[in-house]
């Protein structure tokens, strides 16, 4: 290379640094003066109370069970069925079939079944990895005997079944008329399936499980979810918001049919309640975005947990009872440490820093120019931290600068 040749080339990388720090200067000028102190990145926050977050892929939760062994949970959403491992809270499963509202394992935790809209109900063998459809059109609801030998179904169509199905072979063994139903609940021992009509003024029905017979109504008007205590003497209902229903949740003596208690807090429609494994506790939440813990005796309150930014579908405990899992329509599973000896919240996993800020397959200024815009928005996504520290700063913009070579 000749002196001018050299001379040209150095002077092109002076103007090419000079250039780059320009832009540097000026986006720093164009930042609001907090983005240089930390930026956290929304994908690693948790709400206070929560040890874990479930969200790639799920499309509207709308109904969480975890497995009779406690080492995975299900998850029905609007593309399908996943499960999860609750240890490392990774994916070891999914189905798709559209819209699920509904799942419910088998006692021995060999079979899944997961209910939706326009056919997309089906029972998946666990072992094998087979499945087979149910051939009906619409259900909302599925609940698993405690033997294991059948599954119900309800519809929230008005005038709609209660089917008991074989789970071997798919097909419905009886069906009786029941009204809109929205939740399902098998006594501990078997012999009764509790279920509303949304919109009867007496809308917990007592079902005989063999012969369907009915056994008992409850007055309990606008009740759109049901929980079996685990003694079976209890029921809890959660009311839907109506312009002539209060939003509150009931327990009731199964026998006599009196209210024993009534929990107030919820400002909208409940959707989902259930009862912790020592039917000490009770959990609740709906649409207005709020999951309630409450003590079952006194009826009040124990904690409350915020996080979800729409409303929650379902709620349910951990078989040791150390965690609630929720989930809802933000399309979010949050998982709540209720003890001492719930797990520690999770940490992302670690991974490398990524220039690449666009995904154009090339680091340059226009990276640069992406992140510096983002920042200033306040839109931002995981790929936006570049050092992968866990917030969004002024040391992401240097680190993509210094890639550049300035």
């Amino acid at each position: 290379m000749s002196n001018k040749e050299s001379h040209n080339f150095r002077r092109g990388s002076v103007k090419k640094r000079l250039f780059l720090m320009t832009i540097v200067l000026f986006v720093s000028i164009l930042l609001p003066l907090e983005s240089f102190s930390q930026i956290v990145a929304p994908q690693e926050l948790l709400p206070v109370g929560a040890i874990a977050r479930l969200r790639d892929k799920i499309s509207i939760a709308r109904d969480i069970a975890y497995s009779p062994d406690g080492k995975s949970i299900a998850i029905g959403h609007g593309g399908g069925t996943i499960i999860y491992d609750t240890s490392t809270y990774e994916e070891i499963g999914s189905l798709r079939s559209g819209g699920i509202d509904s799942v419910a394992f088998s006692p021995d935790g060999k079979i899944l079944v997961s209910v939706g809209d326009n056919y997309n109900s089906s029972i998946w063998y666990l072992q094998t990895g087979g499945f087979r459809q149910l051939s009906v059109g619409s259900l909302q609801v599925v609940a698993y005997s405690p033997d294991g030998l059948t599954f119900a179904t309800g519809s929230g169509s008005r005038n709609d079944e209660l089917r008991i199905w074989d789970p071997q072979t798919g097909l419905p063994l009886h069906s009786f008329v029941r009204g809109n139903i929205t939740s399902l609940a098998y006594s501990p021992d078997g012999r009764i399936i509790a279920s509303n009509d949304r919109w009867s003024e007496s809308s917990i029905r007592l079902s005989d499980a063999k012969t369907g017979e009915l056994l008992l109504d409850i007055d309990a008007p606008r009740v759109y979810c049901l929980a079996y205590s685990p003694d079976g003497l209890t029921l809890a209902s959660g009311t839907a918001h109506q312009s002539d229903a209060d939003e509150t949740v009931n327990l009731w003596d199964v026998k006599t049919r009196e209210k024993l208690q009534t929990f107030t807090g919820h400002t909208y429609a409940i959707r989902s309640v259930a009862f912790s494994p020592d039917g000490l506790t009770l959990a609740s939440a709906g649409v207005d975005e709020t999951v309630f813990l409450w003590d079952v005796k006194t009826g009040k309150a124990l904690n409350k947990f915020i996080g979800h930014t729409n409303g929650i579908h379902s709620v349910a405990f951990s078989r040791d009872g150390s965690i609630l899992a929720s989930g809802g329509d933000d399309s979010q599973v949050f998982f709540w440490g209720l003890s001492s000896n719930a797990p520690q919240p999770v940490a992302p996993q670690p991974r490398e820093p990524d220039l690449d800020v666009n995904d154009d397959g090339t680091v340059n200024i226009l990276d640069l120019v992406q992140l510096a815009w983002r920042m200033e928005n306040g839109d931002y996504f995981e790929g936006e931290d570049v050092n992968a520290d866990g917030v969004i700063n002024i040391l992401d913009l240097v680190q993509v600068a210094g890639a550049i070579g300035l």
